[in-house]
């Protein structure tokens, strides 16, 4: 793995690590950076998996909030592909002109995907970790690693990579793959060098992604970029009933002026799960989120949600985390910012 040199070019992580040698105080060598105790703790590191893919890893817990600029792309460079996975999405955010709006993510963990074409900020909240694993891909290593085959797929992607508009498409983390990250990010972080480790599970992360959005994609016009402006309604629907009793499907429906079937079909289609256990997932991220942040007791967390019997609320959120609210809530007593 090439660790000579910084990735040359406009892409975010470049960005990211002069902007925070400059914020630290720190000269800047090579591909990674740790924090200086006067500006916080933690480490960001980069490495190049192969000419044209690179990773970057941030660990970090400042002091003081940093916030970081990235100018659009200059006309006749080649765009530099951003894969995001978010680990702390709440410590993170996204602004700039050509958003549509600012991003806040509510998830536990969040996948971003842009074009590095627009210009935006992002925001580390201070005081607490951040924790983010990005894959930079190049068109021409896209195009070569993938894009070879007469299949859908490869025609989705010269698709993606030929389209001259910007864009950004975000997505919660599947329960299933949030542990796998937490791994590869806390081994890639340590000062361990395994090469054919991390190209490994940098390519299945990348492939899995880039696969699923293929299927539901809404840079083509596909019946799904069609209901997507319907779908992501729906969302905002399921986030407004956290603590209230969730209208019934038909309900939901009606809102949207769509059948039924139509809105499941299109909801697994873009969310690949259905709208109830995604409606659980969002649940079970809120109530994780007034036990760390609120530090509310477990029973009035329960009542919060509708929950009648405790002993419920604790079964569900130990299928998701394997773990009780309350030791949960007892590790982020003794480490607050740290879980």
């Amino acid at each position: 793995m090439n660790e000579a040199n910084p990735v040359k070019g406009d892409d975010l992580a470049v960005y990211t690590l002069l902007e925070l040698a400059n914020f630290s105080g720190v000269e800047l060598t090579g591909h990674t950076i740790t924090l200086p105790f006067q500006s916080g703790e933690g480490t960001l590191k980069q490495a190049q998996i192969e000419p044209g893919f690179h990773i970057s890893c941030w660990d970090l817990q400042l002091k003081d909030s940093l916030t970081i600029n990235r100018p659009e792309r200059i006309p006749g460079q080649p765009r530099l592909f951003q894969l995001y996975f978010i680990l702390t999405p709440d410590q993170f955010h996204i602004d700039g002109p050509s958003m549509a709006r600012e991003l806040r993510f509510n998830a536990s963990m969040e996948t971003l995907f842009e074009s590095g074409d627009a210009d935006f900020t992002y925001t580390f909240a201070p005081g607490k970790a951040a924790k983010v694993l990005v894959l930079q891909l190049h068109p021409d290593w896209l195009m070569n690693t993938f894009g070879q085959d007469d299949t859908s797929f490869a025609r989705f992607l010269n698709k993606m990579v030929s389209e001259e508009k910007a864009f950004v498409f975000h997505e919660p983390v599947s329960l299933t793959l949030q542990q796998s990250l937490t791994e590869f990010h806390n081994h890639f972080i340590s000062e361990n060098r395994d090469r054919l480790y991390n190209k490994a599970r940098a390519l299945t992360l990348l492939s899995d992604f880039l696969y699923g959005l293929s299927l539901r994609s809404t840079l083509d016009n596909s019946p799904a970029a069609y209901y997507e402006e319907k779908i992501r309604a729906v969302e905002d629907i399921l986030r407004q009933h956290l603590e209230s009793q969730l209208p019934c499907i038909r309900t939901i429906a009606e809102k949207v002026s769509l059948s039924e079937s139509t809105l499941k079909r299109y909801f697994h289609q873009i969310y690949r799960r259905s709208i109830y256990d995604y409606y659980l997932q969002l649940k079970m991220e809120h109530a994780r989120h007034l036990l760390e942040e609120k530090q509310i007791a477990v029973k009035e967390v329960a009542y919060q949600l509708g929950y009648e019997k405790c002993s419920s609320f604790i079964l569900m959120f130990k299928k998701f985390y394997s773990e009780s609210p309350g030791f949960f809530r007892q590790k982020t007593l003794l480490n607050p910012g740290g879980v």
